[in-house]
């Protein structure tokens, strides 16, 4: 198996600012964009900025996920379901791997003991 860190992902309440910040102020590379998500290039990884939805802050705009940041593993050398399967009979808590149109990742979160959020994503197959 192989395994690289490729992104962190910080949840955020202003994603247009918090762009702008990045972008500019790091002058990091916009590689992708989405009413509610942007990722930056860096030279070892990428920066993903994911609006915090609508439903999760309610009435508190001072909302913070879970935990405001996750680390992105990509899985390389292994199908992902049997990694899955591997880390889960480990007790490692996962969510299902999940996929969407026009993403080119199939992807599951899990979390550390401490409750921290990550992420396992393996590029589709074409």
């Amino acid at each position: 198996m192989n395994l690289s860190l490729s992104t962190i992902i910080l949840f955020v309440h202003q994603i247009e600012q918090q762009k702008k910040f990045y972008r500019d102020v790091f002058q990091l590379e916009v590689v992708e964009e989405y009413p509610s998500w942007v990722l930056l290039k860096t030279p070892s990884c990428a920066i993903g900025l994911h609006q915090i939805p609508e439903e999760f802050i309610g009435d508190d705009p001072n909302y913070q996920v879970e935990n405001n940041v996750k680390l992105v593993f990509d899985v390389a050398n292994i199908p992902l379901q049997q990694f899955h399967d591997q880390l889960t009979q480990q007790g490692v808590r996962l969510e299902p791997i999940t996929t969407f149109d026009n993403y080119p990742f199939d992807l599951c979160d899990g979390k550390d003991p401490e409750g921290n959020v990550f992420q396992l994503r393996q590029r589709k197959e074409a």
